[in-house]
């Protein structure tokens, strides 16, 4: 059973720009990370009329001579946790589907909002992985990254607090998927 490790938090200007982009957005407004290239990448989306619904979006951006994949995730500071959970799963979902390797998730300021987005990525991209018959045959998960603004208060705090909340909920989501001829009642005590 492999868990997740402890996600780092990059600073914004170190978002590679050869891989699939997360950012959240207030519902029916463009997206602004701060990042130059990022945010006009969005405003010609939002513009374009692409973005602005209620579930997360995958559009396609040009970036200079690459296209970038950007989801934009609608996310509402009054939402629910479990509403927070689903949309940052369906932007792995989204991104899943279309086989990314890799992508960097633009964490929202509000820690409340950091701790259920990171819950939501870690169980979205992890996969049960069995010594039975019985395993995952989804793709394999995606690298994801973590980026918020330099400096801003409780982020990592955040992050932790969620990895640690994801942590707990997959080992027991794994120990229930278990085979009882590969956990036997000795082995699980």
């Amino acid at each position: 059973m492999k868990q997740p490790h402890l996600p780092r938090i990059e600073c914004l200007n170190a978002i590679a720009r050869d891989h699939a982009v997360i950012v959240f957005a207030t519902p029916g407004q463009r997206p602004v990370t701060g990042l130059a290239w990022l945010d006009e990448a969005a405003e010609a989306l939002f513009n374009g009329g692409l973005l602005g619904g209620k579930v997360p979006t995958l559009a396609l951006s040009t970036h200079g001579a690459q296209t970038l994949p950007l989801v934009v995730v609608p996310l509402d500071n009054q939402a629910a946790p479990d509403e927070v959970r689903l949309c940052a799963a369906d932007a792995i979902a989204l991104l899943s589907e279309r086989r990314q390797a890799r992508c960097t998730v633009v964490l929202p300021k509000d820690p409340r909002l950091v701790q259920l987005v990171t819950e939501g990525v870690l169980a979205a991209n992890h996969r049960y992985d069995s010594a039975g018959i019985a395993c995952d045959r989804r793709a394999a998960p995606i690298a994801v990254d973590f980026a918020g603004p330099a400096g801003e208060a409780g982020l990592g705090d955040a992050v932790r607090a969620g990895w640690l909340t994801s942590v707990a909920a997959l080992a027991a989501r794994d120990l229930v998927t278990e085979p009882a001829n590969i956990l036997t009642p000795a082995q699980f005590v």
